[in-house]
Parts: structure tokens; C-alpha cells; sequence
């Protein structure tokens, strides 16, 4: 008989692989749409394409995903807790944001040249980003679809809708390039993409009820998923309550995303590097790279987040504390493989992106502190997951943005800029190993601080949250950081897991 823990990786696994499998193909078609760019042989296209991108991602995409990290904290442990439904308020605070990122995007190219960007890269990040303005709001409502889903453990469907999608992008790019776009093309072909996931997973909520092929094999489990669906209510959608709750949480969510922005930024930077098309190309190229390569952290952080709210929200503090253990245990074995592979590929994966030389160099030298940063980076996200699964999403804040922003940024800033620098030949590689340092110090101050979480006090708070009392989200008991015995047999341990993972 398998023990816990083995249960328990087991039950992660099987949420982790289907969200890494959707979220490496939506970050495949990054890869490809950078790649479509650089066929052109165009540095200025490609450095325009990455800085589009990287305002994207800041101002738009970012602010999304922060935002419905709350939908799976709510709805999990709602799930957890069998009181369904309350998820609708996201959509319409998504699509809030959509509306106000769709505004600010055109307003790119301005934005480039007062932070000191090159002209003709400015002028091409405004082209391209008006490709990606359309998908945004796509973008927003499939987070809170995924969301939804991925707080109910299921995930199967977000990775078949990601792999179809992915398949059928680089036609989509061949065709708007045929039409007359350009080397903005790709970016209209990101957004055609996006659209074709929401729509599946949309297809699929609209479909699982009512066509059998759809049904999971356990009809308890089936029912208890259906209840979470309860059909369209504008009237939840702008539930005050429910608005408040979801923002407490999401805030903290969207400060989490600090990271993201600094990461982001480090593009920008690049920009007022000597010889910035090549700087910020090569820098573009590493933050495609570092993002492809974390969507398997980020199957591994769902499946935490999941499996630590579900067992919050049963009020199982054994459970949780087994599941938040053995999250880590699983980051540190495959994130290390991660890494090998980032230098493995050093030499060859440039060539993807662009035939430049000077780019294709400054790349290899750039993809050994990235497998350092990427190591260091699922660390961040699992544990991370751990507190979101407990909604501690404003714990993590904090940590974040000194890491990032007190340590992280001046450091690369050094590096990549001041005369005694060591990395003065090389300054876009400072620029990366500043950012290692930054993401180091965040995983090992937010590991601490997963591993220490007193679990019985979050079963309390978990059940004020969900009774609508207000939850200091500051006080957090902590235990001692040693090994103790979980506090309930094995047996039972495996029964609870037993179930989760035939839900799952």
C-alpha cells in the first residue's frame, strides 16, 4: 500500500500535468510568435515585439492573473467546504480590467520613448500591441473560467483546449502574414488563439452536464462539480459582499504579480543598454525562455493551491500540512531538472528566435543565470501557492516587493550600469544575475514562511472568510520549524487522500 505522501504526490500530479501541459502551450505560441517576428530578420521588429509585449504584460495580463488567483483560493476552499458557487463577481472585475488595459495599451509607444526607449522600437511596440489588444479581453474571462475549473480540480480540459490551440497558431500567423500584416501578424494570431481557448473551456462547462463522454466515471464526484455551476446571475456578479471578499484577496494577488513587473522590466532596462535592439532582443529572448520554462512551475503551484484549499476548506489541518510538505518536496526535484535543460540548450536555442549573431550570443551567455533564476523561481511559485491556498495572498506581498524591489532591481541596475560593475563586458548578463539574486532571496524567505504556517489557526480564519467576518490578514501563527508528527493517523490520512484523489 502506498503511503501518504505517495498518495498525496499522486493526487498533486494529476492537477499539476494537465495545467503545465495548457500553460506550456499558451506560452508556446509566445515562442512562436517571437519566432514568426524574428524570421523577418529584423532586430528592430523583434526588440518592438518584446517591449509590446512587456507593456502587455505589466499594464494588462499580469493585473488579470493576480486578480483571479483569488477565484481559486475562494472557490477552493469553497469546494472544500461543499458551500458552492460565488465565483461570478471575477468576471466582472476582469473585464474591468480588460477595459482599462485596453485603454492604455495604444498609448505604448509614448510610454517607450519618455522611458528613454529607442524611437523605431517605440513606434513598432505601438504596431504590435494593437494586435494583442483584442485577445485581452479573452485573456480575461479564461482566467476566471480556468480559475473556476481549476479550483474544482478539474484541468483535463484547459490542456486539450491549449494543445488545439497551440497546434492551429502557427497557421494563424502563416495567414495573417499572407493577409499583409507583417511582423504584427503574430500578434493578431495571439489573439485569435486566446479566444479559441475561452471558448473551448466555455464549451466545455456548457457541455460536461449534458453530454455523457464529458462526465467524470464517479457519479458522486460528477454531482458534487455540478453543483459548483449554478447558471448566470448578474445579481451575484455584483454581489457587494462577494466583490469585497474577492478583492481582499485579489489585491494582495496583483502585488504578488510584483515579480512578473520586475521581470518585465529588466526588457526595459535592456533598452537603455549600448546597441539597445540587440540588448533587448537578446533580453526579450531570455524572458520568453524563463516564462516557457516556469508554466511547469505553474502546474505544480495550481495543484498546490487546489490541494492545500481543498483540505483548508474540509478542515483537515493534517491534510493541508501534508499537501503543503510534499508541494515542496515535488518543486525542488523538478525544477532542478528544469534547470539542467536551460543549460543543456544554451547553444542551440537561440537559433529559434533569430539568425543574428551578436543577438544569438548574448543569448547563451544569458541562459546560465537564467537556469539559476528558473530553479529559484518554481521554488517562489509553489510556495507562494501554499499561502494562496490558505488566503494569505497579503502575507506574501510584503516579501515580494522587497525582494524585488530593494534587492532584485538595484542590484541589476548596479550591474548592468555603474562603472566598477564586474559584469562591465557583459552588462545585459548583470541585468539577469541581478534578478537571480532578487528571486533567491524571495524563495527562500517565502519557503520559510510556507513551512512554518500553523495549519489548525488557518482552519479558523478559512472559516471566518467564508462566514463573511473579517480575517486579520496580518496575524499568522507559526509553528516551530522542526519535524513533528502529523497529528492523525495514517490511516486517516489515506482514506482523505484516497478521496481527493478519485475526485481528482
Amino acid at each position: 500500500m502506498r503511503t501518504p505522501r505517495a498518495r498525496e504526490a499522486t493526487a498533486q500530479a494529476s492537477i499539476a500535468a494537465p495545467v503545465a501541459v495548457s500553460s506550456l502551450c499558451n506560452r508556446a505560441r509566445d515562442v512562436a510568435s517571437l519566432a514568426f517576428v524574428g524570421a523577418t530578420k529584423d532586430v528592430g521588429a523583434l526588440a518592438g515585439a518584446a517591449l509590446a509585449s512587456t507593456f502587455a504584460n505589466v499594464t494588462g495580463n499580469a493585473v488579470v492573473v493576480g486578480l483571479s488567483s483569488a477565484t481559486v483560493t475562494l472557490c477552493g476552499q469553497a469546494y472544500g467546504a461543499g458551500a458552492h458557487g460565488g465565483w461570478r463577481g471575477a468576471v466582472a472585475i476582469l473585464m474591468a480590467c480588460a477595459l482599462a488595459g485596453g485603454a492604455a495599451w495604444p498609448r505604448a509607444a509614448a510610454c517607450a520613448r519618455a522611458m528613454g526607449q529607442d524611437g523605431e522600437v517605440a513606434e513598432k511596440a505601438r504596431a504590435y500591441i494593437g494586435g494583442l489588444i483584442p485577445g485581452l479581453f479573452a485573456y480575461g474571462l479564461n482566467a476566471t473560467v480556468q480559475g473556476y475549473l481549476q479550483a474544482i480540480g478539474t484541468t483535463r480540459p484547459q490542456a486539450y483546449a491549449g494543445v488545439l490551440a497551440t497546434l492551429a497558431h502557427p497557421l494563424w500567423c502563416v495567414i495573417f502574414s499572407k493577409l499583409g500584416f507583417g511582423f504584427v501578424g503574430p500578434a493578431y494570431a495571439t489573439s485569435v488563439s486566446t479566444s479559441i481557448v475561452l471558448a473551448l473551456n466555455v464549451a466545455y462547462i456548457a457541455a460536461r452536464r449534458r453530454v455523457g463522454w464529458f462526465r467524470e466515471r464517479d457519479e458522486q464526484t460528477a454531482l458534487r462539480r455540478d453543483a459548483c455551476w449554478s447558471g448566470f446571475s448578474a445579481k451575484e456578479m455584483f454581489d457587494v459582499d462577494g466583490l469585497v471578499k474577492f478583492f481582499r484577496l485579489g489585491i494582495p494577488g496583483v502585488l504578488l504579480m510584483a515579480e512578473w513587473w520586475a521581470s518585465e522590466f529588466l526588457i526595459v532596462m535592456a533598452g537603455l543598454l549600448p546597441d539597445p535592439k540587440v540588448a533587448v532582443s537578446a533580453m526579450s529572448i531570455y524572458q520568453v525562455t524563463n516564462a516557457f520554462a516556469f508554466m511547469i512551475a505553474v502546474g505544480f503551484g495550481v495543484s498546490t493551491a487546489t490541494r492545500v484549499s481543498h483540505e483548508v476548506g474540509a478542515g483537515n489541518a493534517p491534510g493541508a500540512r501534508l499537501a503543503a510538505s510534499v508541494a515542496m518536496w515535488l518543486i525542488f526535484v523538478v525544477e532542478f531538472a528544469v534547470a539542467l535543460v536551460v543549460v543543456a540548450a544554451r547553444d542551440r536555442w537561440p537559433s529559434v528566435f533569430t539568425s543574428d549573431g551578436d543577438v544569438k550570443a548574448l543569448v547563451s551567455k544569458l541562459m546560465i543565470p537564467l537556469s539559476f533564476y528558473v530553479f529559484f523561481d518554481g521554488v517562489c511559485c509553489v510556495s507562494t501557492s501554499v499561502l494562496r491556498g490558505a488566503a494569505r495572498q497579503a502575507q506574501a506581498a510584503p516579501i515580494v516587493l522587497v525582494c524585488y524591489y530593494l534587492i532584485g532591481l538595484p542590484l541589476s541596475a548596479y550591474f548592468a550600469f555603474a562603472k566598477s560593475s564586474p559584469f562591465a563586458s557583459h552588462r545585459a548578463v548583470g541585468l539577469a544575475v541581478g534578478g537571480v539574486v532578487g528571486t533567491a532571496s524571495h524563495a527562500g524567505v517565502m519557503t520559510l514562511v510556507a513551512l512554518r504556517l500553523d495549519w489548525q489557526k488557518e482552519l479558523d480564519r478559512a472559516t471566518a472568510l467564508r462566514a463573511g467576518k473579517s480575517a486579520d490578514a496580518t496575524e499568522v501563527a507559526y509553528r516551530p520549524l522542526v519535524d513533528e508528527e502529523i497529528e492523525s493517523s495514517d490511516d486517516d490520512i489515506a482514506h482523505d487522500l484516497a478521496d481527493s484523489t478519485q475526485e481528482l
